[in-house]
C-alpha cells in the first residue's frame, strides 16, 4: 500500500503561510480560522484543518498569538504579535 500524499505541495504551502501573515498583519483585531479564511482568496480553499496547523506552526514560533475567544463563540482566535 503507497504512503500518503499531501494535498498541498512546498509551493502551495508557502502561498498559505504568506497569505496567512498577510491578513493577520492587516488585522486590527483577533480572527478565527473562518474569518482569516474569507479575508484573503487563496485561502478560500484551503482547509481548515491546514490553516489551524499552519496558524499553529506561527504559535510555537512566537509570531502570532492563540486565544479562546468568548465574544466568538469560544472559538480560537489569532493575532500577529508586535513588538
Amino acid at each position: 500500500m503507497p504512503g500518503r500524499t499531501s494535498k498541498y505541495n512546498a509551493k502551495t504551502n508557502e502561498l498559505i503561510r504568506t497569505s496567512l501573515m498577510d491578513v493577520l498583519f492587516n488585522a486590527d483585531e483577533a480572527l478565527t480560522v473562518a474569518e482569516i479564511q474569507t479575508r484573503k482568496i487563496d485561502l478560500v480553499n484551503v482547509t481548515p484543518q491546514k490553516l489551524s496547523r499552519e496558524l499553529n506552526e506561527f504559535v510555537d514560533g512566537g509570531l502570532v498569538m492563540k486565544a479562546k475567544s468568548s465574544k466568538k463563540g469560544n472559538k480560537m482566535v489569532y493575532k500577529l504579535i508586535r513588538e
